[in-house]
């Protein structure tokens, strides 16, 4: 099988003889995919949109998802309209796809195993963050979010893969559910499910303008 390899410039080659697939990506949705060149920039939503820039194939295949749209609110003109709300990307470190499968123990099944997302990882707080005296986060720990963040404000942050999948009890007679029950590795990542997950976080909420100004961490 071909293996791929999706660069900071917003294109994918064959990571064997790094022949130039770019324009026929469409042909490999469901080819093994690596982010990014060995010494090179991080892969960037920037770099994803550029990307579907150059293939009105694949801008008809996630359509639903919106491309035409977030391409012109992200790399087009300043919108006219306001892009306050949301995550401060000053807040953000990296953004990170992730799983997190369910497994029924009572059913002996897994669920979940194709959903793959992305979110925000923020800084390691360098000391506790109180509220009233309430503790929020403590130092040493992180932040997580993205809600209604405007493409364009996190365009040139780098995109990450986690390989650490938490799977939790999803049987609700359970007394462990919605806790983890295990944890493993997954290290491989497919081209198609890649640009679904950015591509559905980043028009979650609709076409760009629709975006209500208000967020919640994750």
């Amino acid at each position: 099988m071909t293996q791929l390899v999706f660069t900071a410039a917003g294109r994918v080659f064959d990571s064997h003889t790094m022949q130039d697939l770019t324009e026929t990506a469409h042909q490999y949705l469901f080819c093994d995919l690596a982010l990014g060149l060995e010494g090179d920039a991080p892969v960037t939503p920037r770099a994803v949109l550029t990307f579907l820039q150059n293939s009105p194939v694949l801008r008809q295949v996630y359509a639903r998802w919106l491309p035409d749209e977030m391409l012109l609110e992200a790399l087009g003109p300043e919108p006219g309209y306001s892009l306050e709300g949301g995550i401060d990307p000053a807040d953000i470190e990296y953004l990170e796809l992730y799983r997190s499968f369910d497994f029924d123990s009572r059913e002996d099944v897994f669920q979940g195993l194709h959903s793959l997302m992305l979110h925000g990882v923020g800084f390691v707080h360098q000391e506790d963050v109180k509220d009233h005296g309430m503790v929020l986060y403590k130092a040493g720990s992180r932040t997580y979010g993205l809600d209604l963040t405007a493409c364009r404000k996190v365009l040139d942050l780098p995109v990450r893969l986690c390989t650490e999948v938490s799977v939790l009890e999803a049987d609700q007679l359970d007394r462990r559910f919605g806790t983890r029950v295990s944890q493993y590795r997954v290290e491989e990542l497919q081209l198609g499910e890649f640009l679904q997950a950015m591509l559905e976080e980043l028009s979650y909420y609709g076409e760009p303008s629709e975006e209500p100004a208000d967020s919640h961490d994750d």
